[in-house]
C-alpha cells in the first residue's frame, strides 16, 4: 500500500477515511460558528490550511528535487471555481432554506456528466446512472424529505437561481479536478497547495467585501480559547487539507465517477458524529434518506462507479472518468443541515 501508487482497494480506503474525516467538519464548524462570524472562521480556517500545506510541500519538493509549478497553478484555478461556488452558495442562503440549498449543492454529481457528454463526448452507463441516481435520490430525502413530511411548502425564491449557480460552479470545479490529477498524477500536493490558496484568498477577499474582517483585539480574543485553536487546528489540518489531499491521491487510480458516490457517505459520517458530540437525531425519512445513499455507495463499489482508471481504459464498457462532485456535494451539504438544524 502506497500513496504513490495505491491499489484500487486501498484508493478506496482513503475515500473513505476522507469521508470520515470529513463527516467531524460540521458539527464542529457549527461550535466554532457561535464564537466568531461565519465569514471570519471560513477564512482563518482556509488561511491556516494553506500556510501549513504549502510549508510542508515546499519542504518535501527541495528534499525530492522539486515539484511542476504549473500543478499549483492548475490547482488555484480549480480553487477560483470553488470560491465562486462559495460565493453563490452565500447570496442563496439569504433567501432559500439550507435544506434546499444543500439539494441543490447535490447536482453538481450531475453536472460532470453533462460536461463530460459536452466536451469529451463520454456517456454514463446504466449502472453508473443508477449509482448516482440512488445517492442523489437518497440527498434529497435526508435533506428535503423532514420538511416535506412535516407538511411545509417548499417554493421556488430568488435564492434558487444562487443555488443552482453554486452547483455549476462546483461542478466545473471538480470536473477540472480530474483533468488536473490525471495531468500531474505525481504532484498531488502541489495540486492541493493550489486549491487551498485559491480558496484562502477568495475567503479572506469575501471576509473583506462583508467588512468582517477581525482586527489584532478579536484575533487575540478568540484564540485565547483553548477549544478555538484545537477546533480551528482540526478544522483546517485534518477536515479540510487532510481530506481534499486524500481524495487527490486516490484520484490517481480510482475513477473519480466511483469517488463521487462513495464521497455522499460523508452525510452518514456526519450524522453520526453530530449524534455522539451534540445528541442530534435523524427523523425516519432521513434515515431512509441514508439507506439509498449507502445502496449507491454500493452499487459505485460492484461497478456503477467505473472502478479504476486502469479498467476505464481497458474496457470500452464504461468509456468514462468522471469528476470530484462530492467534496463539495458532501461538506456542504452536512454544512447546510448543520445550519438547518441551527435555525429549528
Amino acid at each position: 500500500m502506497s500513496l504513490q501508487n495505491p491499489s484500487l482497494n486501498f484508493a478506496r480506503i482513503l475515500v473513505l477515511t476522507a469521508s470520515s474525516v470529513y463527516g467531524t467538519n460540521f458539527a464542529i464548524v457549527k461550535m466554532l460558528d457561535n464564537e466568531m462570524p461565519v465569514s471570519v472562521s471560513a477564512m482563518l480556517r482556509f488561511c491556516l490550511a494553506a500556510t501549513v500545506v504549502t510549508v510542508l510541500t515546499a519542504t518535501c519538493n527541495n528534499k525530492g528535487g522539486g515539484g511542476e509549478p504549473m500543478a499549483a497553478v492548475a490547482g488555484l484555478e480549480i480553487g477560483a471555481w470553488y470560491c465562486l461556488g462559495y460565493l453563490a452558495q452565500a447570496q442563496g442562503l439569504e433567501s432559500t432554506d439550507a435544506s434546499k440549498s444543500a439539494f441543490f449543492n447535490a447536482l453538481a454529481v450531475i453536472i460532470v456528466p453533462i460536461l463530460d457528454s459536452l466536451f469529451r463526448g463520454k456517456r454514463l452507463g446504466l449502472q453508473g446512472f443508477s449509482s448516482v441516481a440512488f445517492a442523489l435520490l437518497g440527498v434529497g430525502m435526508l435533506e428535503l424529505g423532514p420538511a416535506m413530511a412535516s407538511g411545509k411548502v417548499i417554493r421556488v425564491t430568488r435564492g434558487d437561481a444562487y443555488c443552482l449557480a453554486q452547483a455549476i460552479a462546483f461542478g466545473i470545479g471538480y470536473w477540472r479536478l480530474e483533468h488536473v490529477s490525471t495531468k500531474y498524477p505525481a504532484q498531488a500536493g502541489l495540486i492541493t497547495v493550489g486549491q487551498l490558496v485559491g480558496v484562502a484568498l477568495g475567503s479572506t477577499l469575501f471576509c473583506v467585501l462583508m467588512q468582517q474582517f477581525p482586527t489584532l483585539v478579536q484575533l487575540q480574543g478568540w484564540l485565547s480559547n483553548g477549544f478555538t485553536v484545537a477546533a480551528m487546528v482540526w478544522t483546517a489540518l485534518i477536515s479540510t487539507a487532510l481530506a481534499l489531499y486524500l481524495e487527490t491521491v486516490a484520484l490517481k487510480t480510482i475513477s473519480a465517477s466511483e469517488l463521487t458516490i462513495l464521497m455522499t457517505s460523508v452525510s452518514l459520517f456526519g450524522s453520526a458524529f453530530a449524534y455522539l458530540t451534540m445528541g442530534e437525531t435523524m427523523p425516519p425519512i432521513g434515515m431512509l434518506g441514508g439507506l439509498l445513499i449507502l445502496l449507491g455507495c454500493i452499487s459505485s463499489a460492484l461497478g456503477g462507479g467505473g472502478g479504476s482508471k486502469g479498467d476505464q481504459n481497458n474496457n470500452s464498457r464504461i468509456p468514462n472518468k468522471k469528476d470530484v462532485s462530492s467534496w463539495l456535494a458532501s461538506i456542504d451539504i452536512l454544512e447546510m443541515t448543520v445550519e438547518k438544524r441551527k435555525m429549528v
